[in-house]
């Protein structure tokens, strides 16, 4: 979705990122004082083919850009399914080599436990460089402990992070993301109910980079 709230139209170059494939453009027109919402799918063949992709969106006219992400019916299902969950958010205005996110519960109840849900995290990568970026995760737990994970994003490509091969389960925490390049970092948490293939619910959040907005005088924390 793209609102334009000037006066002259804008040119939109959209750059989409996947896990393995090149990245691909596609050009838009934006009229001006007005919006839309565009399905990528029908403009950009190649994320049909695509499991994850990211997106650059780069225009010639100040826009806000707004995303929507859902999922549709069981993973067996194909596209004409019905959406099952669905987020919103804005997008990443900027770059940066740390971002943060506070909420942070990848739920995985033991076996003998009574709860009926599974909830897994991903974390999403984007790694618009044309060099490898090295990426450090550290999660930190409300009892003070912290455990850090290192992994390598291609040039030009999405890493998706599944947070349960990462982090402790079943215990909030906080993280922080530090790239040795430039990066985007984006959470997803779905939540299932044990033995049901779809996906009940979901939420889509972009990171905070640093530095952050209030104000504090504290350097890059490296």
């Amino acid at each position: 979705m793209h609102i334009k709230p000037t006066d002259k139209d804008a040119e939109l170059d959209l750059t989409f990122y996947y896990e393995q494939e090149e990245p691909n453009q596609i050009k838009i027109n934006q009229p001006a004082k007005s919006s839309s919402a565009r399905f990528l799918e029908r403009e950009c063949k190649h994320v049909l083919k695509a499991d994850t992709w990211g997106l650059k969106v780069t225009s010639t006219e100040p826009v806000v850009v707004q995303g929507i992400h859902g999922r549709r019916g069981t993973p067996e299902d194909d596209a004409r399914s019905l959406t099952t969950s669905m987020d919103s958010y804005f997008a990443a205005t900027r770059l940066s080599r740390v971002w943060y996110y506070a909420d942070g519960l990848v739920l995985l109840p033991p076996p003998k436990s009574s709860a009926k849900l599974y909830e897994p995290e991903f974390a999403y990568i984007l790694n618009p460089n044309r060099l490898d970026a090295e990426v450090t995760i550290t999660a930190y737990y409300a009892d003070q402990t912290k455990g850090n994970f290192v992994f390598n994003v291609p040039a030009e490509r999405i890493k998706v992070v599944e947070l349960e091969k990462v982090v402790v389960l079943n215990k909030h925490y906080g993280a922080r993301f530090v790239g040795t390049l430039p990066i985007v970092v984006q959470f997803e948490r779905l939540a299932y109910e044990y033995e049901n293939p779809i996906v009940r619910a979901l939420f889509c959040k972009v990171a905070l980079p640093w530095p952050l907005q209030w104000g504090d005088d504290l350097g890059e924390p490296l």
